[in-house]
């Protein structure tokens, strides 16, 4: 029997204490993403953007990808150091955020945290209560490496974004992945469309096109993940990984594939693979047109698997 508390992270409290990609108005996301009403765009659209990026963001890379994609609202950049001095009013926000969940097992005792890490956009608004309290219009799971996790929770929390932010491994934070997930956004804001982020899909008549043609997987994917230890230093077995995918495929690293995202004149697949604390998610995605063309998620799986690539062949055959 389980007990579960679930608590926003104090990640966020240096500013406000609010499928891979959820488009809606909850961010704490459960059984739906929630529906956007005409006020929630529309204060949306009337606002001014600000990306808080990293120190380690080639700003100048990030600024042109961005401001080819994102149309919703104008857009700045400010880096994170300066996240305390944006003024909020008719400014939406994108910043990595967090959510902790805390779950004690009753029989046991044991008692352990569940850490999700992701980019978000948000507007502040007020309760009933007039408390302040954070509007979300979106949520982007990112890749944290165990480490990262060990970082953030427990007694070290209280400093947790300003360790994302500065010293993070987020193995799907590229400027080639970030274009792609604004656009997404982007597009689904623009036809005041949700997604739940739990959502899997694997009716996209588009996901036929792979036959004959190469997806790119990103390399990190290989990475084995023990459960039990956090240990990330074995990798899976391509061979293995991939013997029900009977298309072509190609291992590539995060850096080349943002950077082919970037400069490719023509439309190619790409896996993305997300770990997000206890939950696995799966896109494929066309790289011009940044659609999703094809989803799964998982809860409590934490690598690929070969049963992966197999459902995603059979998407594909169908």
């Amino acid at each position: 029997m389980k007990k579960v508390i679930v608590m926003t992270m104090i990640l966020l409290t240096v500013c406000l204490a609010h499928a891979q990609i959820g488009v809606g108005p909850i961010e704490q996301v459960k059984m739906k993403s929630g529906k956007f009403t005409k006020e929630d765009l529309s204060r949306l659209k009337t606002s001014k953007t600000v990306f808080v990026y990293r120190e380690s963001d080639d700003l100048e890379a990030l600024q042109k990808a961005i401001k080819e994609v994102w149309t919703v609202t104008e857009i700045s950049f400010v880096p994170f150091s300066e996240m305390k001095k944006i003024d909020l009013k008719n400014t939406s926000v994108f910043s990595i955020a967090g959510l902790n969940t805390n779950v004690t097992n009753l029989s046991s005792g044991m008692n352990y945290d569940n850490t999700h890490i992701y980019l978000s956009l948000w507007i502040q608004g007020k309760n009933k209560k007039g408390k302040k309290v954070k509007n979300s219009y979106c949520r982007i799971e990112l890749h944290p490496s165990f480490t990262d996790y060990s970082m953030v929770t427990g007694s070290r929390r209280k400093d947790g974004l300003n360790y994302i932010y500065k010293e993070g491994t987020l193995k799907n934070w590229t400027v080639g992945f970030l274009k792609n997930y604004l656009k997404n956004v982007n597009d689904l804001l623009l036809e005041g469309e949700e997604r739940w982020l739990y959502e899997s899909d694997n009716k996209n008549k588009e996901i036929k096109g792979l036959k004959g043609k190469t997806l790119y997987v990103v390399d990190y994917g290989m990475v084995k993940f023990n459960k039990f230890s956090g240990d990330e230093s074995k990798r899976q077995k391509e061979e293995k990984l991939f013997k029900s995918y009977p298309h072509k495929y190609q291992m590539i690293s995060g850096e080349e594939l943002s950077k082919k995202i970037l400069e490719s004149e023509k439309a190619f697949y790409y896996l993305v693979y997300v770990k997000s604390s206890t939950d696995k998610y799966i896109y494929v995605f066309n790289s011009k047109t940044a659609a999703v063309v094809y989803s799964k998620y998982k809860g409590t799986s934490y690598n690929l698997k070969d049963s992966d690539l197999k459902d995603l062949a059979k998407a594909i055959k169908k």
